[in-house]
């Protein structure tokens, strides 16, 4: 239910049903189980898309530390909770580690998904569009070409994300003169 009410941006009703998923988890599960870390990961992910960044920060941290010691290294989930946080410490003005996290998490998803995915196209993105703020779009310029490429494979040309990627990327070619 939280989930489908998230799909309809029904973000704050949705916010107590990912709670009481938390809870329920933490209740019946093993500490340190990563059924505990996907339920923080929504509730933060949740938190995150509505601009509660600094909620999020310490729930993406939470999830973070028990994939790491729950998984094997290099696991996508893994990644995924890295990225989770580095776009939270963006957002937080934090941007020397969230460039950290997003260098850690991109080739974990490069190793998982080798001829690329949503995941791997959206950190690219999210990576790319922190650099090209940081005033280096030098360095963006080929994550964010790589986000474009994979994007323009599986979504239709008018798509709401495909067009925000594009421009974020021709951005970046104004930046450098292109």
């Amino acid at each position: 239910l939280a989930r489908l009410l998230q799909d309809q941006n029904k973000l704050a009703e949705a916010e107590p049903f990912f709670r009481d998923a938390l809870a329920i988890n933490r209740a019946v599960l093993p500490v340190g189980h990563p059924s505990i870390a996907t339920s923080l990961s929504n509730l933060a992910l949740l938190l995150y898309k509505q601009n509660k960044l600094a909620e999020a920060d310490p729930l993406f941290r939470e999830a973070l530390a028990i994939r790491r010691t729950a998984l094997p290294a290099g696991h996508p989930d893994i990644a995924t909770s890295l990225a989770g946080l580095a776009g939270v410490q963006q957002g937080l003005g934090q941007t020397a580690e969230a460039r950290a996290g997003w260098d850690e998490a991109l080739p974990m998803l490069r190793q998982a998904s080798p001829q690329g995915s949503a995941s791997l196209a959206r950190v690219l993105w999210r990576s790319g569009s922190a650099r090209l703020d940081n005033k280096d779009a030098a360095a963006a310029l080929p994550e964010l070409q790589e986000a474009v490429a994979m994007v323009e494979k599986v979504l239709k040309p008018d798509d709401k994300q495909l067009k925000e990627y594009r421009e974020t990327l021709a951005k970046c070619k104004a930046a450098l003169g292109q």
